[in-house]
């Protein structure tokens, strides 16, 4: 690009997306795509352009309905939200898990996954109070397999001395 080499990853099976232009508004940007064959099967090669503008006003009116936090732990984020009508699910930047269990007005709610890794919430419109609650899992199984073990082990070693 204006006669810089842009590094990529070098794949066939993956999209590529690769920032040409990023705050030069009204520069002009020329940019060569050097084959390394003779001939390559070029599919879908596509050019965008982000309205800056647009992205960060929709951001910004996300982020001002946000959920405000009430109170914060480690395992536990209480909070409240309004969601809109035509929203439907609560999505958090949280990393999805297992182990979150989350209420919305004192009812379980079901979890779900966004973007293949956040922790998503289905919800109806309105204004809610989310409890946001960690357990590790299978916590308890493991420390009742430990406590069982540690047990038996005792036992056996009290057997075996009285022998």
């Amino acid at each position: 690009m204006n006669n810089v080499k842009l590094d990529y990853y070098t794949t066939y099976r993956n999209d590529q997306i690769i920032n040409i232009a990023s705050n030069q508004q009204g520069v002009n940007v020329t940019f060569t795509i050097e084959l390394l064959e003779d001939s390559i099967r070029v599919q879908d090669l596509k050019l965008y352009e982000l309205n800056k503008a647009l992205f960060e006003e929709t951001i910004s009116a996300r982020q001002a309905e946000g959920m405000t936090i009430t109170s914060f732990s480690q395992t536990r984020i209480t909070g409240s939200v309004v969601i809109e009508a035509e929203d439907e699910i609560l999505l958090t930047t949280i990393p999805y898990s297992e182990g979150w269990e989350v209420t919305i007005d004192g009812t379980t709610a079901e979890t779900t996954t966004a973007l293949n890794s956040l922790l998503a919430i289905p919800i109806s419109p309105g204004k809610h109070t989310v409890v946001f609650a960690y357990r590790t899992p299978y916590l308890m199984t493991g420390l009742s397999i430990s406590v069982i073990s540690i047990a038996g082990a005792l036992l056996l070693r009290k057997y075996r001395k009285n022998k």
